[in-house]
């Protein structure tokens, strides 16, 4: 066996599982980019679940606070109930535009904001055969400053004007699957222009002094969210600049067909984000197809919405990232995780069926493959996959037993090796299970 890294990728379902009260990190601040000596570094928090199936779906937390504060600790209430469905949450620190002092000279207004979430993004994808998620299940999830970037990172996906470089792993994909958007702005130059009364506001937006202007830039005298947009036009410097990345920070912006689904919620008695700019989002994704749900939530301000709201986003996120069919876990009872150059390392799957097919496979993460009838591999390109092991389950069991010999070649000592075990669609059956991703070390 060559030593490689492996992920397999399927549809898994989310079973239920214990009622969860954590509340602290199973990996607490995870480095996603280093500035440099001197500087605070980007880091996340990762919470696997107890319940559910692996590799987990993920959601990423974005926290609100207007740009400029707010915590990603602790994770609210709502991200533990996700996590008793078998969500992993990656709760993310981004660059705040109070913050320009911690990162020497790197900048805090827009677009870092965004460079930083999708850094987040691509790193979990990089990384998530170290901690069993799934690649291709990734949600973001904020309210109001982090509800405007969970939705400006789900409709640009793949949009080079805005991905940035922050963090590398660039052969990743930022792109996600769904996004739940409370009250987050999404049309900044025109914030004031939807304010209506009632509820009306307690923020001018178009001062230099308001979390918008803070965010793109412009807070001098004179200057401002509302000098951008008077000036809209003006091809003197730095006009066009504003208006671009203005524009570019506005969620609807970068709308299309190929956008994932959404679930919006907004109070109508929101004096700090106007409803309108939900609107304004739900109106887009109309516009060109996207399915999503869009709920103005009566009476609510701007804040908490409600446990109906946030039982029909939960409910949202499960039916978006959850499984297409029923599936079960393969038992790996007698694995061994560390065997010898020379030795036998024995291992037990457990299938759901008599007759079922099984196969045991090594790679790299990289590109996908598809290998019918087992879903398909994130692998390396400039390395072949290895199928290490292929088999049926017995006629009369559902359980086989192996030992396989490990070769007897000095340089295999030292090395690990990431496996995965995939099992079902043989004696008619269409479930497929996928097993923990399996670390060997040979000694």
């Amino acid at each position: 066996m060559r030593h490689k890294r492996l992920h397999t990728l399927l549809l898994l379902g989310l079973l239920s599982g214990p009622v969860l009260a954590q509340t602290s990190p199973t990996h607490n601040d995870l480095v996603y980019h280093d500035f440099g000596p001197g500087t605070t570094k980007l880091t996340l928090d990762l919470y696997i679940p107890q319940a559910g199936v692996a590799p987990y779906p993920v959601v990423l937390r974005i926290h609100g606070g207007g740009w400029a504060g707010g915590t990603n600790q602790p994770i609210p209430g709502q991200y533990i109930a996700l996590m008793n469905q078998g969500f992993a949450i990656a709760s993310v620190k981004y660059r705040l535009t109070s913050e320009a002092a911690l990162y020497a000279g790197a900048p805090v207004t827009f677009p870092a904001q965004i460079h930083d979430i999708k850094a987040a993004i691509r790193y979990l994808r990089a990384n998530a055969h170290l901690y069993n998620l799934d690649p291709r299940r990734i949600a973001t999830r904020g309210e109001s400053a982090g509800g405007h970037l969970a939705a400006l990172a789900a409709t640009s996906g793949g949009a080079a004007e805005i991905e940035g470089a922050i963090g590398g792993n660039l052969a990743y994909s930022s792109a996600v699957q769904a996004c739940v958007d409370y009250f987050g702005p999404t049309d900044i130059l025109h914030m004031n222009d939807d304010v209506t009364n009632p509820p009306g506001s307690n923020i001018d937006h178009d001062s230099p002094a308001s979390p918008e202007s803070k965010l793109i830039g412009w807070t001098g005298p004179g200057q401002g969210i509302g000098n951008i947009k008077q000036n809209i036009n003006n091809p003197a410097a730095p006009y066009p600049q504003l208006v671009q990345h203005t524009q570019w920070a506005n969620p609807i912006t970068w709308v299309d067909p190929g956008d994932p689904p959404f679930f919006i919620a907004h109070g109508t008695a929101d004096v700090v984000v106007p409803t309108a700019q939900s609107a304004k989002l739900d109106a887009a994704l109309t516009a060109v197809g996207v399915i999503h749900n869009y709920t103005p939530v009566i009476g609510a301000g701007h804040g908490t919405l409600g446990t109906a709201v946030d039982n029909a986003a939960q409910t949202f996120l499960v039916a978006r990232l959850g499984a297409a069919w029923n599936v079960y876990r393969p038992a790996l009872t007698t694995l061994q995780t560390t065997t010898s150059v020379g030795g036998l390392w024995t291992f037990r799957i457990d299938g759901p069926n008599p007759g079922d097919g099984w196969g045991m496979f090594e790679g790299t993460p990289g590109v996908p493959l598809p290998i019918a009838p087992f879903g398909s591999l994130y692998v390396d390109p400039l390395l072949p996959i290895d199928t290490v092991l292929t088999g049926t389950l017995p006629p009369g069991s559902s359980t086989q037993t192996l030992s396989v010999n490990i070769p007897n070649v000095p340089s295999l000592s030292g090395t690990d090796h990431y496996l995965q075990i995939a099992a079902g669609g043989g004696g008619g059956s269409s479930v497929f299970g996928l097993s923990n991703l399996l670390k060997v070390r040979i000694q």
